[in-house]
């Protein structure tokens, strides 16, 4: 079995950013798709300034900008699936 990690740059307080990570990978996994998607983030005790999206940081960091992402990617899970037969 062989396994790549591949790391792509997402600042989660900015669904800017997200959505660039989103597009990067799109770009670079259109053909082979993605296995796996881990979505981890965790703060707490931040500064209670909106985000430049206008949201609280801890919300769009810990869950908004997951549900994005995800969002974004989703079809490139579905192509490894259906690629792998999975």
């Amino acid at each position: 079995v062989s396994t790549k990690v591949t790391w792509i740059e997402c600042d989660l307080m900015s669904f800017e950013s997200v959505k660039t990570a989103a597009k990067e990978m799109k770009e670079r996994f259109s053909a082979s798709g993605i296995h796996v998607l881990c979505n981890n983030a965790g703060i707490s005790t931040f500064p209670d300034e909106p985000t430049v999206d206008g949201f609280d940081p801890q919300m769009q960091t810990n869950h908004l900008s997951h549900f994005l992402l995800t969002q974004q990617v989703w079809p490139l899970l579905l192509t490894a699936s259906r690629l792998t037969g999975e």
